[in-house]
This record gives structure tokens, C-alpha cells and sequence, in this order.
């Protein structure tokens, strides 16, 4: 009745956990910033709205956006102009359109395992498949570098990559990331990055791909987290000329053009004063810190502690499947996500946000020890 592609492919179970939640459930589970966007761009999106600023925008972007945008990583890429960026509905949008681009019947891209659960489906509905590379967790959830060379093959297409990463809040380090840089530049495959959270670390600087000269890379980022801007879906993909057209076109068939008046807001958070995420970050430690010394205090929970984006991913000693678990959890008024929604990898684990309240962390982190004792 339905095309093959998309036999059992279904929403997250991310998504259908939250969907399924009471109202007064203690939500760890959707990952977003805690506050609300900075005043001044709240006041740029209104002054958009006021402005008549309604209409279609190009499919690639406000030119003024994508010019901030060159300046922005002017330094980080040598010689990026207009033509290397795509303006899109998220980041999200861009990796998907980026996989359309590249991937073919009979291709393979290698996904990190645990990594965030769109990865799959994206490689699946461009007619590729779906290689998990190991991010063990007794290795920090860094790269084994043996794993990921065995995992190539004269079909591996590209290699997807994500960091500070989401579920297991970790960043890679310089190691792993140039194991990856230079395993993909050996093997002539794509490296597609997703940093989505690299305003977010915690330990260290964050380590970037974009540092490499890689020249097949394509880099994709959000203003979601860093300007707390979920809700309004705008995000980007830098890339060789080439590839970010490609990007573009798919675009244009996905959702025509980008948001007008979320490209003016947006255009005022890259531009304007950084206190705002400044702030966001200072709180997220904190509470990090108030999940890592509340998990260790859980006879049962194991955590490698994260050094970045807004996730905990604690495994748990109990004869119980992830999904039994969270399940269990969110009948009693806890919503977690199973760590096998991330992969094989995850399976005995659960991701925990923590740009939550410290008190429903706390108290959620309660309800979980409960729950392990009665396994």
C-alpha cells in the first residue's frame, strides 16, 4: 500500500514518550534550552513581523543572514562566502537534505552508536544503509578507532558525526576527532558534522571539524540551542559551493524557503550581545553538576560524566529492557528516554536532560532509584 521506504518507520520514541506524558509528569526527556529567547530577539522577530517581513525569503536565505554567517566563521573557514552556506528549517533539514544529496542506492553511511535517532532514518529514506560505528561507554563514549576502520567498506558513502553529542552529552576530543578526520580524508568518503551543541561544553574548549580542512565536509548547526530558538526551525549547513547548492534545491522541495521572520531574529542573535547564552550555559553546568552528584548517590546508576550539550546517559544495573524501564518511569510521573533509542549501544541506559529545574532533576533521579529497587 506504501512505499517500502517507509515500512516501520515511525516517530521517535522520544516524541512518543513525551506525547504520552501527563501534564504534571517531571519531563526529562525533550532536550531544549530552559529559558525563552533573549529580549532583543524577541523584539527583532516582532519588529519582522511588524515590518511586513511575511513573504517567501530566498530558498538559501536573507543574504544579510548568510553574510553574518561568513563572517561569523570567517576564521574558521578560510575563504567562506555566501555560496558555501544553506539556510534551512533546522539543522535537522539540512543533514536530511545533505543525505538526498549524496547518498545512492547500495551506499553506506557509518553513524556513531549511541548517536541521535533522526541519523538512521535519514540514510534509510535516501535509499542507503545505516552502519553503526562504537562509541563505547567504558571508552568515554570516544571513538574506536579500530571499529570505525573496520566498519568501511568500498560502499561507505559518509561518515556522520556529532559533537557535544546528544544522547550521551559528551565531546569528543581532539584524539577522536582527528581519527575521524582522517580516516574519512583516507578513505575519500563525506564527513557531515553535526554541532548542534557546541555553544555547550563545560570541561575544555570544543573541538571542531571545521578546524581540519577537510574537503569533504559538510558542517551543520542550528540556532535552536545557542539562541534557545527550538520552536522556530532555522538552522544551517556550511559546505563546498557545490554541495551547499545541492542542499538548497532539496530544500526548496522540502519547505520552499526558510522562515523570513526567524532569519531577522536570528540575524540579531549572531549579531547582538552573546550574555544571553552566556547565561544559558553558566545554569546548564550548574545543573549538570546537580544531575552527575545526584545519579552518583544511585546505588545502580553509572554515569560518564558529560562534558557537554545538555544530556546525562547513565547505565543501570537491572535485568530490564531501556524501553520496560522508561516505561515504568513514566507511569510514575517520570519522562525519561530508553538509551535504545540511540542504538545497540545504548541498550541499558537512559538519556536524562538537564536543562530542567534542579529540583525536578533531583526528584526525577528519585523516582529512578525507586524503580531500579523494585527491579
Amino acid at each position: 500500500m506504501f512505499a517500502s521506504r517507509v515500512d516501520g518507520l515511525d516517530v521517535s520514541g522520544i516524541r512518543k514518550l513525551f506525547e504520552a506524558a501527563s501534564k504534571d509528569s517531571i519531563h526529562l526527556g525533550i532536550g531544549e534550552p530552559h529559558l525563552q529567547p533573549a529580549d532583543h530577539v524577541l523584539a527583532a522577530y516582532h519588529d519582522a513581523l511588524d515590518a511586513g517581513e511575511n513573504k517567501y525569503s530566498p530558498t538559501a536565505g536573507l543574504s544579510e543572514l548568510r553574510m553574518a554567517l561568513t563572517d561569523h566563521y570567517e576564521g574558521r573557514w578560510p575563504g567562506i562566502e555566501e555560496e558555501n552556506i544553506a539556510v534551512t528549517s533546522g539543522s535537522t533539514a539540512g543533514l536530511y537534505a545533505a543525505m538526498q544529496v549524496l547518498v545512492e542506492e547500495g551506499d553506506e553511511v557509518l553513524i556513531p552508536d549511541p548517536g541521535f535517532v533522526l541519523y538512521s532514518p535519514h540514510t534509510r529514506l535516501a535509499g542507503g544503509t545505516a552502519v553503526p560505528y562504537r562509541l563505547p561507554s567504558e571508552d568515554g563514549f570516544q571513538v574506536d578507532e579500530d571499529a570505525l576502520v573496520e566498519s568501511i567498506t568500498e560502499n561507505t558513502r559518509a561518515i556522520v558525526v556529532n559533537s557535544p553529542a546528544n544522547p550521551t552529552g559528551m565531546c569528543l576530543d581532539e584524539q577522536s576527532v582527528n581519527v575521524l578526520a582522517d580516516v574519512a580524508e583516507d578513505h575519500d568518503v563525506w564527513l557531515l558534522t553535526d554541532e548542534a551543541y557546541e555553544a555547550f561544553t563545560y570541561e575544555g574548549d570544543h573541538v571542531s571539524f571545521l578546524d581540519r580542512g577537510l574537503e569533504k565536509l559538510g558542517y551543520f548547526n542550528t540556532f535552536s540551542k545557542r539562541y534557545a530558538m527550538t520552536g522556530w526551525r532555522l538552522g544551517y549547513a556550511l559546505a563546498p559551493p557545490a554541495l551547499a547548492e545541492k542542499i538548497r534545491i532539496v530544500g526548496y522541495h522540502m519547505y520552499a524557503a526558510p522562515s523570513t521572520p526567524a532569519q531577522h531574529a536570528a540575524l540579531a542573535a549572531l549579531t547582538g550581545p552573546e550574555d544571553h547564552t552566556d547565561r544559558m550555559r553558566r545554569e546548564l553546568n550548574e545543573r549538570r553538576q546537580v544531575t552527575i552528584d545526584a545519579i552518583d548517590r544511585v546505588d545502580g546508576l553509572n554515569l560518564v560524566n558529560p562534558t557537554g550539550a545538555i544530556y546525562a546517559f547513565p547505565s543501570y544495573d537491572a535485568s530490564i529492557s531501556s524501553m520496560e524501564l522508561s516505561m515504568q518511569l513514566l507511569e510514575a510521573g517520570v519522562v525519561v528516554v530508553p538509551g535504545s533509542a540511540f542504538g545497540d549501544e545504548g541498550e541499558g541506559h537512559l538519556r536524562l536532560t538537564f536543562a530542567a529545574d534542579p529540583s525536578a532533576i533531583e526528584e526525577g533521579v528519585g523516582v529512578i532509584q525507586k524503580a531500579l529497587e523494585g527491579t
